[in-house]
């Protein structure tokens, strides 16, 4: 299942608590560690291994709370959005991208931000509405609850293999939504440019 969310624009800071969410470590590092050494072996920990230092952070993956660039970014928009590629992404520079920006923090050139405005009244509620500027866009992969299940269950090398297989199926979600969903709106033509 996917989820779905749409993130509003405006100030890098005004999307802070959700960079912290979408921070936040979702396993424990020792968990984060054997699933990123299973992946890459293809084979479960000895105990051997396990006791030896094997997963001391200095030595091997980091499995701190970052955020990573897709491998498949285009240099040219890379430039654009102010990343440098090969790097991971601070908390700052997320910000200014959830928030339709460059990751640091200024306008993105080119770019016509829309401005919030005001919809009427509802006449069920009474309340007034207004349409805010969309940001960004929020794609949640998430397992099935039996995955969860197996996972909660499963020996460390069964909940890795689970795991990257997530990972996996996840990346090849978000990669397909990534090919077919990018579309850009020219409000003055009546078309839409797939990208």
């Amino acid at each position: 299942m996917i989820g779905f969310a749409s993130i509003q624009g405006g100030a890098p800071a005004s999307v802070g608590a959700l960079t912290d969410h979408l921070l936040n470590l979702t396993l424990s590092p020792e968990h984060g560690r054997v699933a990123d050494y299973y992946a890459r072996t293809g084979r479960p920990l000895s105990e051997a291994e396990r006791t030896a230092g094997l997963f001391r952070a200095e030595e091997g993956p980091s499995v701190e709370s970052v955020a990573v660039l897709r491998p498949d970014l285009h240099p040219i928009v890379a430039r654009g959005l102010s990343i440098e590629q090969g790097s991971p992404l601070t908390r700052e520079q997320v910000n200014g991208l959830l928030a339709g920006r460059r990751a640091d923090g200024e306008k993105v050139v080119g770019k016509v931000y829309a401005k919030a405005r005001s919809l009427g009244i509802d006449p069920r509620t009474g309340e007034q509405r207004t349409s805010a500027p969309i940001g960004s866009y929020d794609f949640c992969p998430t397992p099935d609850k039996s995955v969860s299940v197996a996972w909660a269950f499963a020996e460390p090398a069964q909940q890795a293999a689970i795991y990257t297989a997530h990972l996996e199926a996840a990346r090849d979600a978000v990669r397909y939504i990534g090919s077919e969903g990018p579309t850009v709106r020219n409000r003055t033509v009546a078309y839409c440019t797939q990208y």
